[in-house]
């Protein structure tokens, strides 16, 4: 009996029931994925990054056949989206958010693999600003704040999430370059 009205929302909805059982034609399933393509052919520059990111996950996991067109302008977005330092985050701020970042970052490794292509200079600009803004502590802080170089700089903001977020983004970053195990 979940609801939701924007397509973040839709998407969490659609994928924990897609993901619970893999039931494709349930209608609640059905009417995320719908109600995700509309938003995405009316006005995807709307979207925020967590919605942009959630609903690559969703859409490349349920049918990345059925949604070509909303995947691929939904990475056209991301890219438009991202911060020349190579981070994302609030339209309205020159920094980069940790946060979202790790959405734009997991959304395009899910649509890479479902076989789409993913831009290399976006990806290379959000790893340089993930090791740029990495805490000496080791974790990221909230509204990453580069260095200069590649000599980690107190951030602010640093919190156990932050840690978790920018770790994964790096980790997916350099599964992206090949430098995963295969096993």
């Amino acid at each position: 009996n979940a609801k939701h009205d924007k397509p973040g929302g839709w998407a969490l909805i659609g994928l924990a029931l897609f993901k619970n059982d893999d039931t494709s034609g349930d209608p609640k399933i059905q009417e995320a994925a719908e109600n995700i393509a509309k938003s995405v052919r009316e006005n995807v520059s709307s979207l925020d990054i967590y919605s942009t990111g959630l609903c690559l996950i969703f859409l490349t996991n349920y049918d990345p056949n059925r949604y070509e067109k909303e995947i691929q302008t939904l990475i056209e977005s991301l890219q438009r989206k991202q911060k020349p330092h190579g981070g994302w985050g609030y339209p309205d701020r020159q920094t980069g958010d940790t946060s979202m970042t790790q959405y734009g970052v997991l959304g395009s490794w899910e649509a890479k693999q479902a076989g789409f292509s993913i831009p290399q200079a976006m990806i290379d600009k959000v790893a340089t600003w993930l090791l740029k803004t990495q805490d000496p502590s080791g974790a990221w802080g909230y509204q990453g704040a580069p260095s200069s170089n590649f000599q980690p700089i107190k951030q602010e903001e640093v919190r156990h999430s932050m840690a978790a977020a920018g770790l994964g983004s790096v980790y997916i970053c350099a599964d992206f370059f090949g430098m995963t195990p295969t096993v």
